[in-house]
């Protein structure tokens, strides 16, 4: 997958082999969503081998008692994409 390329001033640098992938959504009106809904999920998209999905809080994630803000995060689409013992 990677390998580390080195550390310095307390970060870590590494470089990947798997080339990039690119996934886009395109919200056609971001003031409907943010009315609407609590929570968005993209489609599956594959990434480095896993599959992903692009999780959007347009309210904030309330279950994280975070409110007035865009919570955005990646989350496995399926667990069975990873190897034993991950």
């Amino acid at each position: 997958m990677g390998s580390l390329v080195g550390e310095k001033d307390g970060i870590i640098r590494s470089v990947s082999d798997t080339p990039p992938t690119h996934y886009q959504v395109i919200i056609q009106s971001f003031s409907l969503l943010f009315e609407n809904a609590e929570k968005y999920e993209s489609a599956e998209f594959e990434a480095g081998g896993y599959k992903w999905k692009l999780v959007l809080h347009p309210n904030g994630n309330k279950s994280k008692n975070v409110e007035e803000h865009i919570s955005h995060h990646l989350a496995m689409a399926d667990a069975t994409s990873l190897p034993p013992g991950w």
